[in-house]
Order: C-alpha cells, then structure tokens, then sequence
C-alpha cells in the first residue's frame, strides 16, 4: 500500500481522481491548496500557477505504475505545468507516527516530572 500525493491544475481533479480510481483505491480525497513557492521553485516542479489541487490516494504498490502510464497516456501529465505526482509507502508514514508518538510521550514524562 502506497501513498499516491498528486498535486494538479483544479481544471485537471475530475479527470486525474478518474484515471486512479479506475484501480483498487483504498481512500482518497483532494484538498484545494495555494503555494507560496518562488518562480524559480515552480519553474523546477512545472507548476505554471500557485493554485492547485493535491490529490491524496491510497493505492496498491502493484497499480502505480500503471497509474503513472495512465496519467501520461490519459492526460498532458508530462507537460511543463501539468503538475507533478509521487509515492510514499505507508510503512515510512507508520514509522515517523510511531516517532513522533514516542517523542511527544517523553516530553510528558518529562514535563510530569518537574
């Protein structure tokens, strides 16, 4: 199981939640979303516009590259502004949870002693 983050032009949600949802998704919502990135940051990423969607999915690790091939096949995904997308395994986000809850346990127990 993966964590699909895909951040596009608004113009392209309908289309790009279709493309991954016509694989196994477990959950996924979008969340409008307006950067504050340098020109020459957006000019890196191909973003053409601050304003956009970010796409969160949760897929299976077998679909994304035929989720990645669907976008390119299915939509301009490669063009300069387009926008960009990448995975991140839930084990890395269930290890830094994990970090993190173990982290904010010991500041407690810390605090509870004074």
């Amino acid at each position: 199981m993966k964590l699909l983050v895909t951040v596009i032009p608004k113009s392209e949600v309908e289309a790009v939640s279709a493309i991954i949802g016509s694989r196994r998704v477990d959950f996924q919502t979008a969340l409008v979303a307006e950067g504050t990135a340098t020109s020459e940051i957006l000019e890196m990423m191909s973003l053409a516009t601050t304003e956009r969607v970010v796409l969160f999915s949760l897929v299976e690790a077998v679909d994304v590259a035929a989720i990645y091939a669907d976008l390119v096949a299915q939509t301009d995904f490669l063009k300069s502004g387009m926008g960009v997308a990448f995975t991140i395994p839930i084990s890395a986000m269930a290890r830094a949870g994990l970090e993190a809850l173990f982290d904010d346990s010991r500041e407690e127990d810390h605090d509870v002693r004074r």
